[in-house]
């Protein structure tokens, strides 16, 4: 993405092939970052925007209306919207080359819940999927209007693949370790102490 004003190009990095010779140099809007995703690397944090991007904590999302044991979550332009029921079975932290193309990031958090767990709440028919072809497992559904990733029914198994980003509140459960860690993106180290697999 172009930004004119700043004479700069945004480039997601977890769309870069190859290693760009930099490393992440600090983190922002550390004062709304997800409480499930512990920041663990030591780099300079900034509530909002750092100085040198002007400062500021840019615009907040509309407040979501919490349930006691109900996990809420909606895609970035809010046209879709779902929860889910209870804790997920697992969380982890996936570093494969295809889910760091598919979220443009380091590496994709997700959640993993059964189907009966989940509701939807409104805009299910606005979510578009993607298989990848030749891939046996691998799949990505997202808002057709916002591009935003949302959770993935996998009818073969019973379970959806949550995305943990697009969750609004806390699922109650932490990562419990880093699949395909020999896959990781070059210029991102692991620093958060969990467990790390080569594979699944």
């Amino acid at each position: 993405m172009l930004l004119p004003g700043m004479g700069m190009v945004f480039v997601p990095a977890g769309n870069l092939q190859e290693d760009p010779g930099l490393r992440p140099q600090m983190h922002m809007f550390t004062g709304s970052h997800a409480s499930w995703y512990p920041i663990t690397d030591g780099l300079p944090q900034h509530e909002g925007y750092p100085p040198q991007f002007g400062g500021g904590m840019g615009v907040d999302r509309p407040k979501v209306l919490f349930k006691p044991g109900v996990t809420p979550g909606s895609c970035l332009c809010g046209a879709i919207a779902w929860e889910f029921t209870g804790k997920p079975e697992r969380v982890q932290n996936c570093h494969c080359s295809r889910c760091r193309r598919a979220r443009s990031a380091a590496h994709a958090t997700n959640a993993f819940y059964l189907r009966e767990q989940l509701s939807w709440i409104r805009g299910e028919s606005e979510v578009q999927s993607f298989s990848l072809p030749g891939a046996k497992y691998f799949g990505q559904d997202f808002c057709r209007r916002c591009g935003s990733p949302v959770p993935r029914v996998v009818a073969a198994t019973g379970r959806v693949v949550v995305p943990c980003g697009s969750l609004d509140s806390d699922p109650g459960m932490k990562p419990l370790g880093n699949i395909f860690a020999t896959s990781k993106a070059p210029w991102y180290e692991i620093t958060d102490g969990l467990p790390q697999w080569e594979a699944y």
